[in-house]
């Protein structure tokens, strides 16, 4: 019926939702310890970096994982950073690498604090923040980086304008109160 197949969906989205990403990484460990995958020693790092350049593609871990588990390559078997990481890494490598994503979160937040409070900071600090909350569920710092881009040369590019404009004022202004 028309309700069994609405509850099935809703079902299969809230599953994926809720637990998908976090069970994939579990598959990926599962497979390590067994020898079916090997630690790839940076390389999906490596691929991910390289999949945000325009004409560079190379398949993600997800299509691994899905060729070990279906048979076929798809994206649904993706999982969270802590998968790429452990893929890459292993144990030894989960540890450094979450400590110093750690670091440069607290860093960087610490930067975004010291700006002063205009509205066009204010708007770019809420974008690191949400990057910062990001990067766990992403691919990490590279997807914070490549996600940052475009929002650092907005941000550049209005306080530019902005300190052009009121150089710009401030000269009219001088030559209205000069003899």
């Amino acid at each position: 019926t028309k309700f069994q197949l609405i509850s099935n969906i809703a079902g299969s989205v809230a599953h994926r939702l809720l637990s998908g990403d976090k069970i994939n990484n579990v598959r990926v460990m599962n497979l390590i310890e067994k020898g079916d995958l090997e630690h790839s020693l940076g390389r999906e790092h490596l691929n991910i970096a390289l999949n945000v350049l325009p004409g560079i593609h190379h398949p993600p871990l997800a299509n691994r994982l899905a060729e070990k588990i279906k048979g076929n390559t798809t994206t649904y078997f993706s999982g969270t950073y802590l998968g790429t990481v452990y893929a890459d890494f292993g144990l030894i490598g989960v540890i450094p690498i979450y400590f110093l994503l750690g670091l440069f979160a607290q860093q960087l937040f610490r930067y975004s604090l010291k700006l002063t409070k205009r509205p066009e900071n204010l708007v770019f600090m809420a974008f690191i923040a949400y990057g910062l909350g990001n990067m766990s569920a992403r691919a990490g710092i590279i997807s914070f980086f490549s996600n940052m881009v475009p929002i650092v040369t907005v941000h550049l590019l209005i306080l530019l304008s902005s300190q052009l404009l009121s150089n710009c004022h401030y000269r009219s202004f001088q030559k209205t109160i000069q003899p």
